[in-house]
């Protein structure tokens, strides 16, 4: 199973070579791909900044972005993934290895 992050989809989007590369080895593969719902607002939240401004190409933005988003299952967040997300964290700060609140 691939749990696809926001960074990985917008370099896909912008075709920056490895992430390309990397996005056609996850594909030829029969594993199961899959974004989290805070990952679908994040991508959609850079649309709406970048672009809701500029109505000539904002729907086609918008459009292309869920397109994008279409080719995942989108996970929602419950209580036990928030429980597991909150562990991970102080576990890996206890350690010296913080994340940022982004990618918790």
């Amino acid at each position: 199973m691939y749990l696809i992050d926001t960074d990985f989809i917008i370099y896909v989007s912008n075709s920056v070579p490895n992430a390309l590369e990397k996005a056609k080895q996850i594909d030829r593969g029969p594993s199961y791909k899959a974004i989290s719902v805070i990952t679908a607002q994040e991508y959609l939240r850079g649309i709406y900044y970048l672009y809701n401004n500029k109505p000539a190409i904002f729907s086609n933005k918008l459009e292309e972005a869920e397109q994008d988003l279409s080719r995942f299952d989108i996970l929602p967040i419950d209580y036990v993934i928030a429980k597991k997300a909150a562990e991970i964290d102080v576990y890996l700060t206890k350690r010296g290895e913080v994340i940022g609140l982004a990618d918790g």
